[in-house]
């Protein structure tokens, strides 16, 4: 068999979960080579899983198990135990492919006999109102030295292919070796709720020795207000100090000593640690007061781990990222009233343009 594609399903809107299910039927039905579609139901609440999947379970090559709920790592997981595929790809429930895409892969792995292949994404919005294409900037084969190039350039941020990174840090769009998988038992860690993926694919990443990127805009992302990447995750601080330590023992594993990807990595964990605390800190369900959330944070800036990091960043690039408030939160407390503004401007402004577009005046 191919490909096995891994579908993790927690309480997707219907609408969203029946489209993420036809698109997957078409390119099963017209991939030439042998191909599988996984779905693994992650303890859904919802009744309409089970109905929708009743008579897609009939159709060869599909399989659907359930299990307790533990995460979409934890649900990728299960996928993988179960996939008989050379190549694995994964995609969300409420995100969709673009017709054939799987007989499109198969011939480009076919042609370059790559061992990782990455292809491009658009945008949706739910509510059907436009869609951003992001198009890789060129298709290219990339071996040796250019692999370790492409890792540094994607740890550091370097890589700006999309607003907010997820093309390039998530599994979605990829396609991987599983021969390489099994070898390295290579698996998501299920205790990370964000970055999960990232470090899935850096784990990935430094065993391979050819990839291909292609420029064709493959998978839709769907922006869904009502994803689990959009909930808030009470236990979001406790991840990032986790975070922090994994990622320190990837540099110690296969970092020490590579100046160039040691700050790269420890700059990428900034971020992501910026990013979850924001999802975090501002989330509408988050009623902390403002004081809690800064006697919080400065907890955390004072972990050991991270103040090595920081010495270790200023060391290298002569920056004092401890001044730098884009990073570091909580500095200005003008930002953050803005930030804890954002879903009410948000919602203001969807609602003004769905009024533009009902009087066919917005273009």
């Amino acid at each position: 068999m191919k490909f096995s594609v891994i579908v993790p399903v927690y309480n997707p809107p219907r609408k969203l979960f029946e489209h993420c299910v036809q698109s997957l039927l078409e390119n099963l039905n017209h991939c030439k080579a042998d191909a599988e579609c996984i779905f693994v139901n992650d303890g859904s609440t919802v009744d309409y899983i089970d109905t929708l999947l009743k008579d897609v379970v009939t159709v060869p090559g599909v399989t659907y198990v359930k299990k307790e709920n533990g995460g979409v790592s934890s649900a990728r997981n299960v996928g993988l135990e179960l996939a008989k595929g050379e190549y694995i790809t994964f995609i969300d429930s409420d995100d969709f492919m673009e017709d054939n895409i799987l007989e499109y892969a198969n011939q480009l792995i076919k042609l370059h006999h790559a061992s990782f292949l990455v292809l491009g994404m658009v945008y949706d919005n739910w509510d059907g109102y436009g869609a951003a294409k992001v198009q890789l900037p060129f298709s290219c084969v990339k071996e040796g030295a250019d692999i370790q190039n492409y890792i540094c350039d994607l740890i550091s941020g370097n890589l700006s292919l999309s607003k907010k990174g997820i093309m390039e840090y998530s599994v979605i769009t990829k396609f991987y070796q599983h021969s390489l998988l099994r070898k390295y038992n290579i698996r998501f860690l299920e205790d990370l709720t964000f970055a999960e993926d990232f470090i899935f694919n850096i784990e990935y990443l430094i065993h391979i020795d050819k990839m291909y990127i292609d420029n064709c805009p493959a998978f839709h992302y769907v922006r869904n207000i009502d994803s689990s990447v959009n909930k808030i995750n009470p236990s979001r601080m406790e991840m990032c100090y986790l975070l922090i330590e994994k990622l320190e023992q990837y540099v110690d594993k296969y970092f020490r000593g590579n100046e160039a990807f040691q700050h790269a990595l420890y700059l990428h964990t900034l971020f992501s640690i910026r990013n979850g605390m924001q999802a975090y800190f501002t989330h509408p369900d988050n009623h902390q007061s403002f004081k809690a959330l800064k006697c919080e944070l400065s907890t955390f800036l004072s972990f050991p781990t991270y103040k090595k990091m920081i010495k270790a960043l200023k060391i290298s690039d002569g920056t004092n990222y401890e001044d730098r408030r884009d990073i570091f939160l909580l500095k200005n407390k003008f930002y953050w009233i803005l930030l804890i503004t954002k879903p009410i401007r948000r919602k203001v402004k969807f609602v003004l343009r769905s009024f533009l577009k009902a009087l066919n005046y917005d273009s």
